[in-house]
């Protein structure tokens, strides 16, 4: 390991962590907002068709590495069921997400960015998710976490999921960085550590919840929380010899 000049973020528990998860919250919204439902269609409708897709998209998405976005999925689930909106499909995304999710920001972490802007060491974001990048930015800025940040990719907007490389590869060429320049944190091992280091970056898991590692798995280092995160980069910055 060496002290790098970009460090990147997955974001789902690593920067923020999730609170609330209530897909019938969303399923609920999704059939409130319909301007049309000539078919009667309720959540309940909503939910089974929704795990049906999504049992079948999961088939085939993972072992891939490929990504299917959320608003082919809703164009999908209310085109079957016959459901008419009078908003975009990106309002429609937005929607669902503020019904479905609810998030809050990692102890530490405005320290730790804080500590980075000082060191000069630029940041980004990769996030294995179905929605989009604006929904991400949208979510990021509600807790006043969006502007420090280069860039929030989002993989549903790049057609491939971590642990494929190519995410990586892509957020380093937009740094202007070599990926050996590079840190990624993120809280799962395969998708976030994996994906790095196949990348040729430095692969750190954010173990916050102190779980047990699998050996193709290993890390570069771990971190339990982010105030640990400059003892890291001091470490790094001793001169070797």
């Amino acid at each position: 390991m060496h002290t790098p000049k970009a460090i990147i973020f997955d974001m789902g528990d690593t920067l923020l962590r999730v609170t609330r998860w209530e897909v019938e919250a969303g399923a609920a919204r999704m059939i409130e907002l319909a301007k049309a439902n000539p078919r009667g269609a309720t959540a309940d409708d909503w939910l089974a068709e929704g795990e049906a897709l999504t049992a079948h998209l999961r088939a085939w998405k993972d072992p891939a590495c490929l990504e299917f976005n959320a608003t082919a999925f809703h164009r999908l689930m209310y085109g079957k069921l016959g459901l008419k909106y009078d908003i975009t499909d990106d309002q429609l995304e937005l929607a669902y997400w503020q019904a479905c999710f609810g998030f809050e920001p990692e102890s530490g972490i405005y320290e730790a960015l804080a500590m980075l802007k000082q060191r000069g060491i630029a940041i980004a974001v990769i996030s294995n998710i179905s929605f989009s990048g604006a929904v991400l930015n949208w979510e990021m800025d509600q807790h006043d976490l969006l502007s420090p940040f280069a860039f929030v990719m989002a993989s549903s907007d790049y057609g491939l999921r971590k642990p494929h490389p190519m995410l990586f590869e892509v957020a380093a060429a937009r740094l202007d960085l070599a990926p050996a320049d590079c840190w990624y944190i993120g809280d799962k091992p395969w998708f976030d550590v994996v994906g790095a280091k196949r990348a040729g970056m430095t692969g750190i898991w954010y173990d916050r919840i102190q779980q047990n590692n699998r050996d193709d798995d290993e890390p570069d280092a771990v971190l339990h929380g982010w105030s640990e995160l400059e003892t890291l980069l001091d470490i790094n910055d001793q001169p070797k010899g």
